[in-house]
């Protein structure tokens, strides 16, 4: 998990690293925390042109159960028993 930096009290910052260098510069992304206090956020991805680095820029939009931050966390939902026949 990335090293947020707090902006205040509602906003953070991280840096990440994408698997290719391949565009888009700037898109829309989520960050979510997989430790307590669970926080979810909305953010935007700024990434550095010609690199794999990017800069993420966010503000906090509330708290989830760990249940549900680390289901968030690996792209995973819920099934119910029906779904699966």
């Amino acid at each position: 998990m990335p090293k947020v930096h707090k902006i205040g009290s509602q906003f953070f910052a991280h840096h990440m690293t994408y698997p290719t260098r391949a565009f888009p510069f700037m898109e829309i992304g989520t960050t979510q925390e997989i430790e307590w206090p669970y926080r979810e956020g909305a953010s935007y991805v700024f990434r550095i042109p010609l690199t794999r680095h990017a800069w993420v820029i966010g503000k906090w939009t509330g708290l989830v159960d760990e249940n549900v931050a680390l289901t968030h966390a690996l792209g995973a939902r819920w099934v119910d028993a029906d779904e699966l026949l």
